[in-house]
C-alpha cells in the first residue's frame, strides 16, 4: 500500500498495481484525506532500505533511550545518595546476586565500585 501513497502524489516507482492505486484514491475520496497526509504517512512509516526501519520506528527507538538515560540518571543519583550508608558486605552481596547475569566488571563500573571489593569478599570467605 506504501507505494500506492508514493504514486498518487506524483513519485513514480516500481511495483505500483493499478488496483494498489485504485484503493488508494478510493480512500482519499471516502474518507477525505489529503495526499499530503498519505505522502507524509509513507515518509513516516517506509521501511528504508539501508537500516530497515521506518522514521517511525527510528522516532520511538530514540524516545526509548531518552527515556533509559533518565531513569539511568535517577538512579545513578539515588545510588550516591544511600552509597554512604550501604556496608560493604552489602555490596559484595549485591554484586554476587547480579554476577550470574552480568559480568562482575560490568555491574562494579556500573555501581561506580571497585573490583576488588567483589574480589577481596571471595579471598576472605576462601580463607
Amino acid at each position: 500500500m506504501g507505494y500506492a501513497y508514493l504514486a498518487i502524489t506524483g513519485k513514480i516507482l516500481d511495483h505500483v498495481s493499478t488496483k494498489e492505486l485504485l484503493q488508494a484514491k478510493k480512500m482519499i475520496k471516502i474518507y477525505g484525506i489529503a495526499s499530503a497526509t498519505i505522502y507524509k504517512w509513507n515518509d513516516l512509516y517506509k521501511k528504508d532500505d539501508d537500516t530497515g526501519a521506518s522514521k517511525a520506528e527510528l522516532l520511538e527507538m530514540q524516545t526509548r533511550i531518552a527515556k533509559l538515560e533518565s531513569e539511568n540518571d535517577i538512579l545513578k543519583k539515588s545510588l550516591n545518595h544511600i552509597r554512604k550508608k550501604v556496608s560493604i558486605k552489602d555490596w559484595q552481596l549485591a554484586i554476587k546476586v547480579m554476577a550470574p547475569a552480568h559480568s562482575v566488571k560490568e555491574v562494579c563500573q556500573t555501581l561506580h565500585l571497585c573490583r576488588s571489593t567483589y574480589y577481596q569478599h571471595q579471598l576472605t570467605k576462601s580463607q
